[in-house]
C-alpha cells in the first residue's frame, strides 16, 4: 500500500508493508517518489454496490471512475480523503480501495507509455 505524507511543496510516497498493511507491523519510511504539489487534487467518490451485503465497495465503478480520471490533466487524486467513507470502512476495505486505484493508475499510465 502507498501512502503519502505532505510536506511543505512536496508529497512524499512511502511504501508500507502486508504486515503492515493489515496492522501487523511497520510502515517503512524510504522514499518511493518526491513530486512537487502543484495543479489540482481533487477527491474522489468510493462508489458502493446496492443490493450487496453491508454494500461493499464497488471496485469495477471505482476503476472505471480513476480509469476517466487519469485520462484528464488532473495532477493526482485525493482517495479516501475528504468525502466522509474513510471513517465507514474497515481497514481491509481500505486497502481494497488503495489497490484498485493503484490498479487503475498503473494501468493508465502502461497505456500512455
Amino acid at each position: 500500500t502507498t501512502h503519502h505524507t505532505q510536506h511543505t511543496t512536496h508529497t512524499v510516497c512511502t511504501q508500507q508493508s502486508s504486515a503492515s498493511a493489515s496492522g501487523g507491523g511497520r510502515m517503512r519510511s524510504t522514499p518511493r517518489a518526491v513530486r512537487p504539489l502543484v495543479g489540482a487534487f481533487p477527491p474522489i467518490i468510493t462508489p458502493f454496490a446496492r443490493g450487496t451485503v453491508n454494500e461493499q465497495v464497488d471496485t469495477a465503478t471505482l476503476h472505471a471512475n480513476v480509469t476517466r480520471y487519469c485520462a484528464t490533466p488532473l495532477a493526482g487524486l485525493v482517495v479516501l480523503g475528504s468525502n466522509g467513507e474513510f471513517p465507514l470502512l474497515a481497514p481491509k476495505e481500505r486497502v481494497k480501495v488503495w489497490r484498485c486505484v493503484r490498479s487503475a493508475v498503473d494501468e493508465a499510465e502502461k497505456g500512455r507509455g
